[in-house]
């Protein structure tokens, strides 16, 4: 349906516009914190958009904030929804020290491919999250030794094996090596 021409109300939540979003702020946080617990109060003031941001110091400390609201919401979808009714209207904000995180996690390491990080968390996060098959790569690579050099980690990032895909490859050899086998007027 068209919205061009109708004469329905159309009611649209954003918390980037938002009087308390100050993305601002929260970049000239990052480059001026002098501790981590400074970096940390920096992602406060950014409601949206939603970042995985990543903080190491001169002193060993490694962390993973997630920059961003989470709206707590009365309802189990993030779609477009009937605004008129009132049964989907948003309650309050995750913000801040409520949203998950890792500080100096016991791996030694923190890494993010924009997945889901946490499931330990007493509300419902609801999003849009890239499957687990890069993240799952990741972490399988990163704790294959203690030590990497620059080298290793170019590697790393230019990894491009699809762990996920192993159970397709079997099926799709085999449709292949058929149809290779297919006279010329088969083919056709």
């Amino acid at each position: 349906k068209s919205l061009k021409n109708t004469k329905e109300s159309i009611a649209m939540k954003w918390p980037m516009y938002d009087t308390e979003n100050h993305p601002l702020k929260t970049f000239y946080g990052f480059n001026f914190a002098k501790s981590i617990k400074d970096f940390e109060e920096a992602t406060a003031h950014l409601l949206v958009p939603g970042l995985n941001v990543v903080y190491a110091d001169v002193t060993g400390n490694i962390a993973y904030f997630p920059c961003g609201v989470i709206p707590i919401r009365n309802f189990l979808s993030d779609r477009i929804l009937d605004g008129e009714s009132g049964k989907f209207e948003w309650g309050s904000y995750i913000t801040g020290s409520q949203r998950p995180k890792s500080i100096n996690p016991p791996s030694g390491f923190i890494y993010t491919a924009n997945h889901k990080h946490y499931g330990n968390v007493p509300y419902k996060i609801q999003g849009y999250w890239q499957p687990f098959d890069r993240s799952s790569r990741l972490q399988k690579l990163l704790t294959q030794k203690s030590i990497y050099t620059f080298e290793d980690m170019q590697k790393i990032v230019l990894d491009d094996t699809f762990d996920g895909a192993n159970f397709l490859t079997s099926g799709l050899f085999k449709v292949l090596e058929k149809n290779t086998q297919l006279t010329e007027s088969e083919k056709m």
